[in-house]
């Protein structure tokens, strides 16, 4: 067994020689045996250096398993967002099995064939496979059976039928959740022994077998699915996907598991409400919004600035009123603390700061007023001052830049004027040219 591991180190991505034949002899065999039939479209051999560049370059998108042809992998990838980090952190010192893997290196088959005949029939999981496995498929289990609604009396069915559709639906999730991550290369297994597996635990969480599943099913699932599982041998041929669909079934992928996500939280999320401490649910929450005064207001806003506003002030008119809505400058909020109009000049502003202030002041509070009293007035002279000094930092730019203005417009006459003698403006008492009469005379 050690003289075999040494020869497969010392042939690393050749055929080890059998018992009697040379590592020359073997190796044209090999290479022919890599070599596509006719009509077959041969396997493309993946660069290390491309892959570490999309490594580094997309780290939450997995376009380096992408590459790689690990659609599974970039789709859990991108689900966890490089599983928070530490999967990307991982698949930079993975990163060189990966591309052996996708190269179909002749020694990763050798080695494969080698742990059949020692009587490991079974690839080896790590610890990394198996927590990965248990985790993807508990969030499975557990997010799938949220998308149906939450049983009530109204509903035309029992409590129980619901009670069986929803452990159907975890099953399905666990067994989903084991054979993604548990069937990335070189590794495969049956989806059918995962959902065998998965279903197999649902009497033991009696009575409520949807909690009961949701905690053994993985566990059963992971067992049978390691039962059946085989190394992957590396095809002599492969049918190769366009780009344009790999890609199209990747992010169709990553949708339809957002869109369950969000369709889980929509049905079975709640808010709580601050004054009764009552839980309401998310979709009540959003039907109540989309039957509330403020959206018909919005709607009506909406509709009135695309089919009125738009076509008589243009894109350029209807944003700069967008913009002075939005109050950037926050000029028509600290008008409306100060209590003053929007045509008001700063004389006006600085009378109702003062005025504000003499009523606000801390020290105007009366001794006798309680703790609720002082916090509110405290509040509102802060208030006070802050808009005032949002409309001064305001008056001030514009007065700067209508010093400028002026500095510049001084500064451009004297060129003006200079211009406009070189023209053919003559000074008081100045003779004016001959003409050609005198010319001639002269």
């Amino acid at each position: 067994r050690r003289s075999y591991f040494l020869d497969m180190g010392g042939a690393r991505g050749k055929a080890p020689a059998k018992e009697g034949e040379t590592q020359a002899q073997v190796a044209p065999a090999a290479e022919e045996e890599r070599a596509p039939s006719d009509g077959a479209l041969p396997v493309p051999r993946k660069s290390l250096s491309r892959a570490y560049a999309l490594w580094f370059l997309f780290p939450l998108l997995g376009a380096h398993h992408f590459y790689l042809g690990r659609d599974a992998h970039c789709v859990l990838h991108t689900l966890s967002l490089g599983f928070c980090g530490l999967g990307w952190l991982r698949d930079g010192w993975m990163l060189p099995s990966y591309v052996r893997i996708a190269n179909e290196d002749p020694s990763l088959r050798q080695l494969w064939d080698l742990h059949a005949q020692l009587g490991q029939k079974r690839p080896r999981f790590g610890i990394i496979r198996y927590l990965c496995m248990a985790g993807v498929s508990i969030v499975f289990g557990f997010v799938l059976p949220l998308v149906l609604p939450a049983w009530s009396e109204d509903a035309g069915y029992s409590e129980q039928a619901q009670a069986y559709v929803e452990t159907a639906l975890s099953a399905l999730g666990v067994a989903l959740g084991v054979y993604v991550v548990g069937s990335i290369p070189p590794i495969s297994s049956s989806f059918r022994a995962a959902l065998v597996g998965a279903a197999a635990a649902a009497p033991i969480g009696a009575p409520d077998a949807s909690k009961g599943l949701t905690l053994f099913s993985p566990l059963f699932a992971i067992v049978l699915f390691r039962w059946r599982a085989r190394y992957s041998s590396p095809p002599q041929r492969r049918v190769r996907l366009s780009v344009r669909r790999r890609a199209a079934v990747v992010v169709g992928s990553v949708l339809l598991a957002w869109g369950v996500a969000g369709v889980a939280l929509l049905q079975r999320g709640y808010v709580i409400d601050n004054k009764t401490g009552k839980t309401i649910l998310i979709k009540d929450s959003l039907r109540h919004f989309f039957r509330s005064p403020l959206w018909k207001e919005m709607r009506q806003t909406a509709w009135r600035t695309c089919v009125e506003d738009l076509p008589r002030e243009g894109w350029r008119g209807v944003w700069e009123r967008i913009k002075e809505s939005m109050d950037l400058t926050g000029a028509t909020n600290a008008r409306r603390v100060l209590g003053v109009s929007p045509t008001a000049d700063f004389a006006e502003v600085k009378q109702a700061h003062r005025a504000l202030v003499r009523e606000h002041h801390p020290d105007k509070i009366s001794r006798t007023a309680t703790a609720a009293e002082r916090q509110a007035a405290e509040e509102r002279f802060r208030e006070v001052q802050s808009a005032y000094e949002t409309l001064s930092q305001l008056h001030r730019s514009a007065s700067q830049d209508a010093a400028d203005d002026a500095k510049d417009g001084v500064r451009s006459r004297p060129q003006q004027a200079g211009a406009g003698k070189s023209a053919g403006a003559r000074p008081a008492g100045a003779r004016a040219a001959p003409g050609p009469a005198e010319r001639t005379e002269l």
